[in-house]
């Protein structure tokens, strides 16, 4: 017959010990059995009931889940001992399993990621009423944007947009700007001035867009901020495809208007949209700068895997608005053609483009040589 023990205070695991124990498996009550057969070495069921107050079938099966989880272990016996194994040993098997479970669930998350990668984030459109909602909305997108900004607007809302532009081409966003039908006076100077990287005009605007980081964009009728308009509306679309589809839609506009005023392109580590970083490229190119380093990281339009690759610039095709890419030839010397939203035809659809450095001409051909 088993002797009675004299049972240690009960054991109080904290809610950091608890929740640390549940990471590794455990509930609360098999948390609190483990911590008290922790303190006592080893006990029998009996001295184990009367510890924590709870009944026998209810112990032996949080017993039994204890050995299963590799916890504790029981020598056979008048009575039977339960008992722990050496914390040190568990700790490295359990984190050893969770290092195995983790690989697997990265594996499975990218391979899900990849797959879906259209659907990441949920596109949303909604139609703004109102020119004061509209104008509103214009200024909060402009406000978010943290790397490029291209605004086409009638010159006289964009005279109104002046201070926001300014603020973000100060803080360190490309601007690429497009207005029409004509030039308002004191417009160029203070885009000029305020770092804007680009100006650029056009007699007769199609519509009205703000396109911020290829995340957001602005659609708007030609008509809608005209005085007298009853119908005034907006289109505000979120998430991948039509913002890319509209940022193609500025580039087209880009090329169709008359350059006012262009900044000196300037190495930084800022993500651009496919199509005004070839613009930016084709600058750099006819300035005689051939070593672009660059940074490519989207989507093997082939197999649909994720896929990053750094090298240098060869080639860019940008013979009209709708055939745009470029070429990338790695330090290894594998060339990739690198295209811009649903890339079909191009090696790689591209998705975060970064100028990591710009080699003089007579070094960049060494390199290229070499590579």
């Amino acid at each position: 017959m088993e002797k009675d023990v004299e049972a240690p205070p009960r054991v109080d695991g904290g809610l950091k010990g608890y929740e640390a124990l549940a990471i590794l498996g455990l509930t609360r009550k098999e948390a609190e059995l483990y911590l008290s057969l922790l303190q006592l070495g080893e006990a029998s069921a009996h001295t184990l009931m009367r510890l924590l107050n709870i009944q026998q079938p209810h112990l032996y099966s949080l017993l039994t889940n204890l050995k299963k989880k590799g916890f504790i272990g029981w020598r056979h016996g008048r009575p039977k001992l339960y008992y722990v194994k050496n914390p040190a040993h568990v700790m490295e098997e359990k984190i050893e399993s969770i290092m195995a479970s983790l690989d697997i669930l990265k594996n499975t998350l990218k391979e899900i990621y990849t797959n879906s990668r259209r659907y990441r984030e949920q596109p949303a459109v909604e139609v703004i009423r109102e020119p004061r909602n509209i104008f509103k909305l214009i200024k909060s997108v402009i406000s978010r944007t943290s790397h490029e900004l291209c605004i086409l607007m009638s010159s006289n809302y964009m005279v109104r947009l002046v201070d926001d532009v300014v603020e973000k081409a100060g803080s360190g966003v490309r601007v690429y700007a497009i207005t029409f039908p004509d030039l308002r006076h004191g417009l160029v100077n203070a885009f000029m001035e305020g770092g804007v990287r680009e100006l650029r005009s056009n007699s007769l605007g199609r519509f009205m867009l703000v396109a911020s980081d290829c995340t957001q964009t602005i659609y708007i009728p030609r008509s809608t901020l005209s005085s007298g308009e009853r119908q005034n509306y907006a289109y505000f679309f979120t998430g991948v495809e039509m913002p890319a589809f509209f940022t193609h839609r500025f580039y087209s506009e880009w090329c169709r208007s008359n350059q006012i005023f262009s900044q000196a392109v300037r190495l930084e580590n800022k993500l651009f949209s496919h199509r005004m970083f070839v613009y930016e490229l084709t600058r750099l190119r006819s300035r005689g700068d051939s070593g672009i380093m660059v940074r490519v990281s989207g989507v093997d339009t082939r197999s649909g895997s994720e896929l990053t690759v750094r090298g240098w610039v060869e080639d860019v095709f940008a013979e009209d608005s709708d055939t745009v890419y470029f070429t990338v030839r790695t330090p290894e010397g594998k060339r990739y053609s690198v295209g811009g939203y649903d890339a079909v035809t191009e090696d790689i659809e591209a998705e975060n483009i970064v100028i990591e450095s710009i080699t003089p001409p007579r070094q960049s051909s060494e390199l290229l040589d070499i590579a």
